[in-house]
Protein backbone atom coordinates (compact mmCIF):
# COMPACT_ATOMS: atom_id res chain seq x y z
CA UNK A 1 0.00 0.00 0.00
CA UNK A 2 1.27 3.13 -0.89
CA UNK A 3 1.88 4.83 2.23
CA UNK A 4 2.43 8.62 1.05
CA UNK A 5 -1.73 8.55 -0.08
CA UNK A 6 -2.57 7.74 3.71
CA UNK A 7 0.67 9.49 6.06
CA UNK A 8 1.88 12.27 4.35
CA UNK A 9 -0.67 15.48 5.60
CA UNK A 10 -1.87 17.53 2.74
CA UNK A 11 -4.98 20.23 2.59
CA UNK A 12 -7.36 19.86 0.01
CA UNK A 13 -9.30 23.18 -0.26
CA UNK A 14 -12.55 23.14 -1.30
CA UNK A 15 -11.58 25.83 -4.25
CA UNK A 16 -8.43 27.40 -5.82
CA UNK A 17 -9.43 30.52 -4.10
CA UNK A 18 -8.68 28.89 -0.90
CA UNK A 19 -5.92 27.23 -2.02
CA UNK A 20 -4.52 30.86 -2.41
CA UNK A 21 -4.97 32.23 0.85
CA UNK A 22 -4.20 29.35 2.73
CA UNK A 23 -0.71 29.17 1.21
CA UNK A 24 -0.68 33.00 1.81
CA UNK A 25 -1.03 32.73 5.21
CA UNK A 26 1.38 30.15 5.58
CA UNK A 27 4.39 31.80 4.25
CA UNK A 28 3.25 34.75 5.93
CA UNK A 29 3.66 32.84 8.88
CA UNK A 30 6.69 31.83 8.35
CA UNK A 31 8.80 35.49 7.22
CA UNK A 32 8.66 33.98 3.69
CA UNK A 33 9.18 36.97 1.34
CA UNK A 34 9.88 35.96 -2.60
CA UNK A 35 8.96 36.65 -6.14
CA UNK A 36 8.18 33.41 -7.28
CA UNK A 37 5.36 33.66 -8.93
CA UNK A 38 3.33 30.23 -7.90
CA UNK A 39 1.51 28.22 -10.64
CA UNK A 40 -1.72 25.76 -9.41
CA UNK A 41 0.04 22.91 -8.60
CA UNK A 42 2.84 24.37 -5.83
CA UNK A 43 -0.31 25.36 -3.43
CA UNK A 44 -0.65 22.85 -0.25
CA UNK A 45 3.10 21.94 -0.65
CA UNK A 46 3.71 19.99 2.71
CA UNK A 47 6.69 21.02 5.05
CA UNK A 48 7.84 17.65 5.23
CA UNK A 49 8.74 14.97 2.85
CA UNK A 50 7.89 10.87 3.06
CA UNK A 51 10.94 9.54 4.64
CA UNK A 52 11.86 7.09 2.23
CA UNK A 53 11.34 9.87 -1.17
CA UNK A 54 13.80 12.16 0.98
CA UNK A 55 16.53 9.54 1.35
CA UNK A 56 16.05 8.84 -2.41
CA UNK A 57 16.40 12.56 -3.54
CA UNK A 58 19.33 12.93 -0.76
CA UNK A 59 21.20 9.83 -1.95
CA UNK A 60 20.09 10.45 -6.26
CA UNK A 61 18.22 7.38 -6.17
CA UNK A 62 16.40 8.06 -9.25
CA UNK A 63 14.19 4.92 -8.97
CA UNK A 64 13.26 5.72 -5.64
CA UNK A 65 11.88 9.43 -6.33
CA UNK A 66 9.45 7.60 -8.65
CA UNK A 67 8.62 10.42 -10.40
CA UNK A 68 7.17 8.30 -13.63
CA UNK A 69 4.29 7.67 -11.17
CA UNK A 70 4.00 11.58 -10.23
CA UNK A 71 1.59 12.80 -12.89
CA UNK A 72 -0.05 15.19 -11.08
CA UNK A 73 3.16 16.77 -10.01
CA UNK A 74 2.65 16.72 -5.89
CA UNK A 75 5.33 15.04 -5.32
CA UNK A 76 7.47 17.70 -7.03
CA UNK A 77 5.63 20.40 -5.24
CA UNK A 78 6.65 19.21 -2.28
CA UNK A 79 9.23 20.85 -0.07
CA UNK A 80 11.49 20.25 2.73
CA UNK A 81 11.57 22.37 5.92
CA UNK A 82 14.00 24.53 4.53
CA UNK A 83 11.93 25.00 1.45
CA UNK A 84 14.05 23.37 -0.87
CA UNK A 85 12.82 21.61 -3.88
CA UNK A 86 13.89 18.50 -5.10
CA UNK A 87 15.90 20.75 -7.51
CA UNK A 88 17.34 22.48 -4.91
CA UNK A 89 18.61 19.25 -3.39
CA UNK A 90 19.79 18.05 -6.33
CA UNK A 91 21.57 21.10 -7.20
CA UNK A 92 23.29 21.25 -3.93
CA UNK A 93 24.44 18.05 -4.10
CA UNK A 94 25.59 17.18 -7.43
CA UNK A 95 23.14 14.85 -8.56
CA UNK A 96 23.27 16.09 -12.14
CA UNK A 97 21.33 12.83 -13.28
CA UNK A 98 18.45 14.32 -11.51
CA UNK A 99 17.51 17.64 -12.89
CA UNK A 100 16.77 16.82 -16.39
CA UNK A 101 14.30 14.24 -15.03
CA UNK A 102 12.67 17.01 -12.55
CA UNK A 103 13.02 19.88 -14.91
CA UNK A 104 11.35 17.95 -18.05
CA UNK A 105 8.40 17.82 -15.74
CA UNK A 106 8.51 20.75 -13.61
CA UNK A 107 10.71 23.53 -15.54
CA UNK A 108 9.49 26.19 -13.33
CA UNK A 109 11.43 25.01 -10.66
CA UNK A 110 14.34 26.66 -12.14
CA UNK A 111 13.18 30.11 -11.09
CA UNK A 112 11.84 28.17 -7.21
CA UNK A 113 12.96 30.15 -4.08
CA UNK A 114 13.87 28.21 -0.81
CA UNK A 115 13.27 30.23 2.31
CA UNK A 116 16.61 31.68 2.01
CA UNK A 117 15.58 33.16 -1.42
CA UNK A 118 18.19 30.76 -2.84
CA UNK A 119 17.38 29.56 -6.57
CA UNK A 120 18.37 25.76 -7.55
CA UNK A 121 21.41 27.79 -9.37
CA UNK A 122 22.41 29.35 -6.00
CA UNK A 123 23.14 26.11 -4.34
CA UNK A 124 25.14 24.49 -7.58
CA UNK A 125 27.23 27.88 -7.91
CA UNK A 126 27.80 27.25 -4.23
CA UNK A 127 28.88 23.46 -4.79
CA UNK A 128 30.99 23.97 -7.54
CA UNK A 129 28.56 22.28 -9.71
CA UNK A 130 29.36 23.33 -13.10
CA UNK A 131 27.66 20.92 -15.37
CA UNK A 132 24.76 21.61 -13.16
CA UNK A 133 25.14 25.17 -13.34
CA UNK A 134 25.32 24.60 -17.41
CA UNK A 135 22.46 22.72 -17.54
CA UNK A 136 20.25 24.82 -15.31
CA UNK A 137 21.32 28.28 -17.29
CA UNK A 138 19.85 26.32 -20.35
CA UNK A 139 17.01 24.74 -19.27
CA UNK A 140 16.22 28.59 -17.97
CA UNK A 141 16.10 29.53 -21.38
CA UNK A 142 14.74 26.92 -23.13
CA UNK A 143 11.78 26.32 -21.06
CA UNK A 144 10.59 29.03 -19.20
CA UNK A 145 10.10 32.04 -22.14
CA UNK A 146 7.98 29.90 -24.71
CA UNK A 147 9.22 33.07 -26.32
CA UNK A 148 12.53 33.88 -28.29
CA UNK A 149 12.60 37.38 -27.49
CA UNK A 150 12.06 36.67 -23.69
CA UNK A 151 14.37 33.36 -22.99
CA UNK A 152 17.40 35.67 -22.57
CA UNK A 153 16.06 37.53 -19.91
CA UNK A 154 14.58 34.98 -17.98
CA UNK A 155 18.63 33.23 -18.12
CA UNK A 156 19.27 37.12 -16.61
CA UNK A 157 17.04 37.20 -14.20
CA UNK A 158 17.80 34.07 -12.81
CA UNK A 159 21.40 34.41 -12.67
CA UNK A 160 21.31 38.24 -11.03
CA UNK A 161 18.60 36.73 -8.20
CA UNK A 162 19.60 37.67 -4.97
CA UNK A 163 18.73 35.80 -2.11
CA UNK A 164 18.47 37.29 1.56
CA UNK A 165 21.84 38.39 2.01
CA UNK A 166 21.63 39.99 -1.70
CA UNK A 167 24.13 37.11 -3.13
CA UNK A 168 23.82 36.32 -6.71
CA UNK A 169 24.90 32.89 -7.74
CA UNK A 170 28.21 34.44 -8.82
CA UNK A 171 28.60 35.77 -5.08
CA UNK A 172 28.35 32.28 -3.91
CA UNK A 173 30.84 30.82 -6.69
CA UNK A 174 33.21 33.10 -5.46
CA UNK A 175 32.59 32.84 -1.80
CA UNK A 176 33.26 29.14 -2.11
CA UNK A 177 36.10 29.62 -4.23
CA UNK A 178 34.33 27.60 -7.18
CA UNK A 179 36.15 29.79 -9.70
CA UNK A 180 35.93 27.07 -12.81
CA UNK A 181 31.95 27.84 -12.16
CA UNK A 182 32.73 31.79 -11.33
CA UNK A 183 34.47 32.00 -14.74
CA UNK A 184 31.57 30.41 -16.70
CA UNK A 185 28.89 32.66 -15.04
CA UNK A 186 31.07 35.83 -15.40
CA UNK A 187 32.12 35.25 -19.32
CA UNK A 188 28.17 34.62 -20.11
CA UNK A 189 27.44 37.28 -22.66
CA UNK A 190 25.34 39.91 -20.92
CA UNK A 191 26.35 38.73 -17.03
CA UNK A 192 29.39 40.45 -16.96
CA UNK A 193 27.76 43.37 -14.61
CA UNK A 194 26.61 41.01 -12.13
CA UNK A 195 30.39 41.00 -10.91
CA UNK A 196 29.23 44.89 -9.34
CA UNK A 197 26.36 43.79 -7.62
CA UNK A 198 26.73 44.39 -3.94
CA UNK A 199 25.51 42.05 -1.36
CA UNK A 200 24.03 43.24 1.86
CA UNK A 201 27.30 43.62 3.11
CA UNK A 202 28.18 45.93 0.29
CA UNK A 203 30.91 43.25 -1.52
CA UNK A 204 30.65 42.59 -5.02
CA UNK A 205 31.49 39.41 -6.80
CA UNK A 206 34.84 41.77 -7.63
CA UNK A 207 35.36 42.50 -4.41
CA UNK A 208 35.15 38.74 -3.10
CA UNK A 209 37.68 37.92 -5.55
CA UNK A 210 40.08 40.77 -4.60
CA UNK A 211 39.97 39.11 -1.44
CA UNK A 212 40.62 35.83 -1.83
CA UNK A 213 43.24 36.68 -4.08
CA UNK A 214 41.92 34.86 -7.19
CA UNK A 215 44.14 37.45 -9.77
CA UNK A 216 42.68 35.42 -13.14
CA UNK A 217 39.24 36.54 -12.10
CA UNK A 218 40.10 39.72 -10.78
CA UNK A 219 41.88 40.71 -13.37
CA UNK A 220 39.12 39.55 -16.08
CA UNK A 221 36.13 41.56 -14.47
CA UNK A 222 38.88 44.74 -14.14
CA UNK A 223 38.86 44.97 -17.67
CA UNK A 224 35.05 44.77 -18.15
CA UNK A 225 34.72 47.27 -15.34
CA UNK A 226 37.16 49.65 -17.34
CA UNK A 227 34.97 49.30 -20.37
CA UNK A 228 31.61 49.88 -18.42
CA UNK A 229 30.85 53.52 -16.93
CA UNK A 230 27.56 51.27 -15.02
CA UNK A 231 29.80 48.80 -13.78
CA UNK A 232 31.92 52.16 -12.56
CA UNK A 233 29.01 53.81 -11.12
CA UNK A 234 28.03 50.59 -9.19
CA UNK A 235 31.00 49.62 -7.61
CA UNK A 236 30.93 53.32 -6.01
CA UNK A 237 28.12 52.37 -3.96
CA UNK A 238 30.08 48.99 -2.37
CA UNK A 239 33.11 48.36 -0.24
CA UNK A 240 36.45 50.39 -1.48
CA UNK A 241 38.43 47.54 -3.63
CA UNK A 242 41.71 49.28 -1.28
CA UNK A 243 40.47 47.97 1.77
CA UNK A 244 39.73 44.81 3.84
CA UNK A 245 38.08 43.87 6.78
CA UNK A 246 39.86 41.91 9.50
CA UNK A 247 37.72 39.05 9.26
CA UNK A 248 38.70 38.36 5.38
CA UNK A 249 41.56 37.24 3.60
CA UNK A 250 43.55 38.95 0.99
CA UNK A 251 42.43 42.23 -1.61
CA UNK A 252 44.14 43.43 -4.43
CA UNK A 253 46.09 45.68 -2.34
CA UNK A 254 47.43 43.07 0.11
CA UNK A 255 48.49 40.49 -2.13
CA UNK A 256 50.89 43.10 -3.54
CA UNK A 257 48.52 42.84 -7.10
CA UNK A 258 50.05 46.08 -8.20
CA UNK A 259 48.40 45.94 -11.90
CA UNK A 260 45.33 45.71 -10.48
CA UNK A 261 46.16 48.11 -7.53
CA UNK A 262 47.03 50.92 -10.26
CA UNK A 263 44.09 50.35 -12.19
CA UNK A 264 41.75 50.82 -9.18
CA UNK A 265 43.74 53.90 -8.51
CA UNK A 266 43.57 55.36 -12.09
CA UNK A 267 39.81 54.59 -11.95
CA UNK A 268 38.95 55.28 -8.13
CA UNK A 269 41.05 58.12 -7.17
CA UNK A 270 38.81 58.85 -3.85
CA UNK A 271 39.51 55.23 -2.73
CA UNK A 272 43.38 56.42 -1.77
CA UNK A 273 41.67 58.33 0.55
CA UNK A 274 39.16 56.14 2.51
CA UNK A 275 39.31 54.67 5.63
CA UNK A 276 38.76 51.63 6.14
CA UNK A 277 36.75 50.08 9.37
CA UNK A 278 39.76 50.40 11.76
CA UNK A 279 40.94 53.76 10.84
CA UNK A 280 43.43 53.27 8.38
CA UNK A 281 43.98 54.17 4.82
CA UNK A 282 44.84 51.81 1.80
CA UNK A 283 48.41 52.63 2.26
CA UNK A 284 48.86 52.01 5.22
CA UNK A 285 47.90 48.15 4.60
CA UNK A 286 49.95 48.06 2.01
CA UNK A 287 53.07 49.46 4.20
CA UNK A 288 52.12 46.55 7.17
CA UNK A 289 51.65 44.15 4.79
CA UNK A 290 55.20 44.61 2.87
CA UNK A 291 53.98 45.02 -0.64
CA UNK A 292 56.70 47.67 -1.22
CA UNK A 293 55.46 47.75 -4.83
CA UNK A 294 52.07 48.80 -4.06
CA UNK A 295 53.50 51.60 -1.86
CA UNK A 296 55.27 53.12 -4.36
CA UNK A 297 52.38 53.06 -6.89
CA UNK A 298 50.78 55.19 -3.84
CA UNK A 299 53.63 57.84 -3.72
CA UNK A 300 54.28 57.99 -6.84
CA UNK A 301 50.78 58.92 -7.71
CA UNK A 302 49.50 60.68 -4.61
CA UNK A 303 52.63 62.00 -3.25
CA UNK A 304 50.96 63.62 -0.24
CA UNK A 305 49.59 59.58 0.95
CA UNK A 306 52.58 60.15 3.22
CA UNK A 307 50.84 62.37 5.04
CA UNK A 308 48.07 60.29 6.01
CA UNK A 309 47.35 58.93 9.50
CA UNK A 310 45.53 55.94 10.95
CA UNK A 311 43.07 56.44 13.72
CA UNK A 312 46.09 56.14 16.05
CA UNK A 313 47.74 59.27 14.34
CA UNK A 314 50.09 56.78 12.53
CA UNK A 315 52.15 57.05 9.75
CA UNK A 316 52.75 54.66 7.17
CA UNK A 317 56.60 54.17 8.80
CA UNK A 318 54.73 53.30 12.09
CA UNK A 319 52.84 50.68 10.70
CA UNK A 320 55.28 49.40 9.09
CA UNK A 321 57.71 49.08 11.94
CA UNK A 322 55.43 47.79 14.14
CA UNK A 323 54.82 45.04 11.81
CA UNK A 324 58.24 44.37 11.25
CA UNK A 325 58.56 44.74 7.76
CA UNK A 326 62.33 45.69 7.33
CA UNK A 327 62.07 46.20 3.13
CA UNK A 328 59.22 48.98 3.86
CA UNK A 329 61.37 50.84 6.51
CA UNK A 330 64.66 50.13 4.45
CA UNK A 331 62.80 51.97 1.30
CA UNK A 332 61.51 54.86 3.33
CA UNK A 333 64.56 55.63 5.61
CA UNK A 334 66.49 55.79 1.86
CA UNK A 335 63.46 58.24 0.26
CA UNK A 336 64.40 61.46 1.37
CA UNK A 337 61.17 63.17 0.37
CA UNK A 338 60.25 60.68 3.46
CA UNK A 339 62.37 62.08 5.91
CA UNK A 340 59.20 63.91 7.67
CA UNK A 341 58.29 60.73 8.82
CA UNK A 342 61.13 58.87 10.86
CA UNK A 343 60.72 60.43 14.26
CA UNK A 344 57.27 61.50 13.75
CA UNK A 345 54.77 60.30 16.64
CA UNK A 346 51.16 58.81 17.09
CA UNK A 347 48.66 59.46 19.63
CA UNK A 348 50.46 58.06 22.56
CA UNK A 349 53.83 59.84 21.31
CA UNK A 350 55.19 56.58 19.93
CA UNK A 351 57.83 57.18 17.21
CA UNK A 352 58.10 54.31 14.42
CA UNK A 353 61.59 52.87 16.76
CA UNK A 354 59.24 52.78 19.78
CA UNK A 355 56.84 51.06 18.24
CA UNK A 356 59.28 48.53 16.69
CA UNK A 357 60.84 47.97 20.50
CA UNK A 358 57.41 47.77 21.47
CA UNK A 359 56.92 44.75 19.25
CA UNK A 360 60.46 43.53 19.86
CA UNK A 361 60.87 43.60 15.84
CA UNK A 362 64.72 43.71 16.46
CA UNK A 363 65.28 43.49 12.60
CA UNK A 364 63.50 46.91 12.56
CA UNK A 365 65.18 48.60 15.94
CA UNK A 366 68.33 47.42 14.20
CA UNK A 367 68.00 48.96 10.98
CA UNK A 368 66.50 52.19 13.00
CA UNK A 369 69.11 52.65 14.98
CA UNK A 370 71.75 52.60 12.38
CA UNK A 371 70.44 55.95 10.97
CA UNK A 372 71.99 58.96 12.23
CA UNK A 373 68.63 60.81 11.97
CA UNK A 374 66.65 58.14 14.48
CA UNK A 375 66.09 60.22 17.82
CA UNK A 376 67.04 57.88 20.27
CA UNK A 377 66.17 59.60 23.82
CA UNK A 378 62.56 60.46 22.50
CA UNK A 379 60.02 59.80 25.03
CA UNK A 380 56.50 58.32 24.31
CA UNK A 381 53.38 59.06 26.52
CA UNK A 382 54.26 57.48 29.19
CA UNK A 383 57.78 58.56 29.62
CA UNK A 384 60.07 56.11 28.15
CA UNK A 385 62.36 55.76 26.03
CA UNK A 386 63.21 52.58 23.44
CA UNK A 387 65.55 51.31 25.29
CA UNK A 388 63.47 51.50 28.86
CA UNK A 389 60.41 49.86 27.35
CA UNK A 390 63.13 47.00 26.32
CA UNK A 391 63.64 46.80 29.68
CA UNK A 392 60.01 46.33 30.91
CA UNK A 393 59.07 43.43 28.76
CA UNK A 394 57.19 41.34 30.64
CA UNK A 395 57.41 37.59 31.97
CA UNK A 396 60.21 35.59 33.38
CA UNK A 397 61.21 34.24 30.02
CA UNK A 398 62.00 35.98 27.28
CA UNK A 399 61.70 35.62 23.62
CA UNK A 400 64.92 35.90 20.97
CA UNK A 401 63.05 38.81 19.59
CA UNK A 402 63.15 40.54 22.91
CA UNK A 403 66.55 39.96 24.46
CA UNK A 404 68.30 40.65 20.03
CA UNK A 405 66.04 43.90 20.43
CA UNK A 406 67.54 44.84 23.73
CA UNK A 407 71.18 44.20 22.65
CA UNK A 408 70.72 46.43 19.22
CA UNK A 409 69.58 49.47 21.68
CA UNK A 410 72.28 48.67 23.73
CA UNK A 411 75.17 48.25 20.90
CA UNK A 412 73.51 52.02 19.63
CA UNK A 413 74.10 53.40 22.72
CA UNK A 414 70.31 53.96 23.76
CA UNK A 415 69.45 56.29 26.33
CA UNK A 416 66.97 55.76 29.49
CA UNK A 417 64.75 58.19 30.59
CA UNK A 418 63.24 56.55 33.41
CA UNK A 419 65.72 55.79 36.89
CA UNK A 420 66.58 52.19 36.82
CA UNK A 421 64.34 50.45 39.18
CA UNK A 422 65.00 47.17 41.07
CA UNK A 423 62.51 45.21 38.69
CA UNK A 424 64.47 47.18 35.61
CA UNK A 425 67.53 46.12 36.94
CA UNK A 426 66.69 42.52 37.24
CA UNK A 427 65.23 42.87 33.69
CA UNK A 428 68.78 44.15 32.50
CA UNK A 429 70.74 41.75 34.20
CA UNK A 430 68.50 38.67 33.21
CA UNK A 431 68.14 39.87 29.56
CA UNK A 432 71.85 40.29 28.86
CA UNK A 433 73.04 37.47 31.07
CA UNK A 434 70.41 35.01 28.43
CA UNK A 435 71.52 36.96 25.60
CA UNK A 436 75.44 36.44 25.85
CA UNK A 437 74.44 32.87 26.63
CA UNK A 438 72.76 32.66 23.56
CA UNK A 439 75.45 34.34 21.71
CA UNK A 440 78.25 32.74 22.53
CA UNK A 441 76.89 28.97 22.44
CA UNK A 442 77.40 26.83 19.58
CA UNK A 443 73.27 26.63 17.53
CA UNK A 444 72.41 23.16 18.83
CA UNK A 445 74.49 22.34 21.73
CA UNK A 446 72.94 22.26 25.21
CA UNK A 447 73.47 24.69 27.78
CA UNK A 448 76.00 24.18 30.59
CA UNK A 449 74.75 24.84 34.17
Amino acid sequence: MDTMATDEVLCVPSSLTDNIQMEACRRRHLGIHDTYEYKAPDFGRSNSLEAAIYRAAIAGDINGLRLQQDSQLNLLNQLTPRGDTFLHIAARLGHYHLVEPITSRCPDLVKSKNYNDDHPLHLAAAGGHLYIVQSLITITGGHLSGRETGAEQDILDVIKGQNKQGNTPLHMAVKDHQYEVALFLFKRPGSQITSCVPNLEKKSPLYMAAEAGHEELFELMMQFVASNVDAQNMLKDGQPLLHKREETSLDARSIGYVDGVCYILDTFVDYTYKRDGDGSYPIHEASSQGHIEVVKEFLRRFPDSRELLNKKRQNILHVAAKSGKANIVSYMLEAPKLEMLINDTDEDENTPLLLATKNARAEIVSILTWDKRVRLEIKNGEGFTALDVALTYEGTTHSIHERLTRMALRYASAPRGQPMTTEMEKNSNRLTLIAMTHVSEPQGQPKTG
